[in-house]
């Protein structure tokens, strides 16, 4: 490879005589189809490519790469299965320094840990009392595409490493710079392809390499194993259900692992249909179309779901709503059950059962409430006032009685509001509808 001559890539120019993303992008390519990873026991795993930016609030060149050497000692330490290729870059308007980084990483890796790794380098505060931790919006992850990964992996080269970018149309060098061998780190199965297109090209190396796991980490529970923010699939690599690496020897045109994953994606889909009634063909017809761009299975359900909910509180028509991929509250994927509805950390898995509690709790005063308001004025109007007040002793909310209030008037024969007597309240006779008929 290194006696082959190319020309740079007019898409991506990386400067005069710096190596062409092309380069690159198709020994990565060559790396991949070979496979990444090999354990020593069981067959070798396809990795998930990630676009990845880690931002700052402040600091300059030398810091930025410094942190960036602590990040890739941090990978080799607590994930060495990891391929790593990080270039600091500046941005050319705001002249802020920041880094770029191609990962490549299993598909049971939580590539939100990088994220959380690179803003733990920082303090919360300097010694003035300003603030220097990243925020978490600022850092950016995008999983490439592994219909056309050699594509993007040359724009996402191309970006991370060159010296230009697009301004309202007109390509802007950066300023400031670093030489090419002085800003990227490699780790991994990327420090070797790094270092093999360098020497051909004549550009210094400066890789890092952590000491492989003494052993593997204990085995946890399904319900607790976190999957990729992006739950891609891909046919005859990946499983379209679970999201796992397919085993060597399936179909090209392979979409489970087993038949296990075969059928819980079946019955799925079958019991989604049934909920959606007369919405079925229209929520199949999406939730296909997802599933084609690369959705898991279980992921396209739960988003499709809840658009159709959101569409029919709002009253607008479900192609306006914008499908968004499922995730915890804290931000990071659900874990691998298909009803999950946290990510299967403690801390989440807590929060979600004491805001069950809670809502238990709530539910029973309001039982309660509605017990009281039926015993106290069972034939004789009262106001929302004293409604209130009587919530108040129970520790009930202004919002969760008039809530109650609201729902009594809504069912048929239990309430009704008094004409011409607003925020009053009274209870049907038991013979009013029959006097009525």
């Amino acid at each position: 490879m290194g006696n082959v001559k190319h020309s740079p890539c007019r898409r991506c120019r990386l400067g005069r005589g710096a190596l062409s993303a092309f380069k690159l992008a198709v020994a990565i390519q060559r790396r991949l189809a070979r496979g990444v990873f090999h354990p020593r026991r069981g067959p070798a795993q396809h990795p998930m490519a990630y676009s990845v930016t880690l931002t700052s609030r402040a600091g300059d060149a030398a810091t930025i790469r410094a942190k960036l050497g602590e990040l890739v000692r941090i990978i080799a330490r607590r994930a060495p299965r990891q391929g790593f290729l990080g270039s600091i870059d500046r941005a050319p308007k705001t002249g802020r320094w920041h880094v770029h980084a191609l990962v490549l990483a299993p598909s049971s890796f939580d590539i939100t840990k990088l994220l959380a790794w690179w803003r733990r380098l920082w303090p919360w505060k300097n010694s003035s009392g300003a603030y220097e931790r990243p925020s978490a919006q600022g850092q950016k992850v995008r999983p490439l595409a592994s219909s056309n990964l050699d594509n993007d992996l040359r724009r996402v080269l191309a970006h991370h490493l060159g010296t230009s970018r697009m301004v309202k149309g007109q390509r802007v060098p950066v300023t400031g710079l670093p030489p090419l061998h002085e800003r990227v780190a490699a780790y991994g199965a990327l420090a070797r392809v790094w270092e093999r297109v360098s020497d051909a090209n004549g550009i210094a190396v400066a890789c890092a390499w952590g000491p492989p796991r003494k052993r593997p980490s204990r085995a946890k529970k399904v319900s607790t194993k976190p999957l990729p923010p992006n739950r891609t699939w891909s046919a005859g690599v990946s499983c379209a259900w679970c999201g796992k690496a397919l085993a060597i020897g399936k179909r090209k045109d392979a979409r489970c692992c087993g038949r296990t994953c075969g059928s819980a994606a079946s019955r799925a889909l079958c019991t989604f249909e049934k909920r959606m009634g007369a919405h079925a063909s229209t929520a199949r017809a999406r939730v296909l179309a997802l599933e084609e761009r690369g959705w898991l299975r279980r992921d396209a359900i739960h988003a499709v779901s809840t658009a159709f909910v959101k569409a029919t509180k709002e009253g607008k028509p479900i192609v306006t709503v914008k499908i968004k991929p499922p995730a915890c509250r804290c931000g990071r994927p659900l874990a691998s059950r298909s009803d999950a509805r946290t990510c299967g950390r403690g801390a989440c898995r807590s929060k979600a059962y004491r805001r069950r509690q809670r809502e238990q709790r709530r539910r029973q005063r309001t039982a309660m409430l509605f017990t009281q308001l039926l015993r106290r004025w069972r034939w004789q109007p009262f106001s929302v006032t004293e409604a209130r007040a009587m919530g108040a002793s129970l520790h009930l909310r202004q919002r969760h009685v008039e809530e109650l209030l609201r729902q009594l008037v809504e069912e048929d024969g239990l309430a009704f509001v008094l004409v011409g007597a607003p925020d009053h309240y009274a209870f049907i006779l038991p013979h009013a509808r029959r006097l009525a008929a």
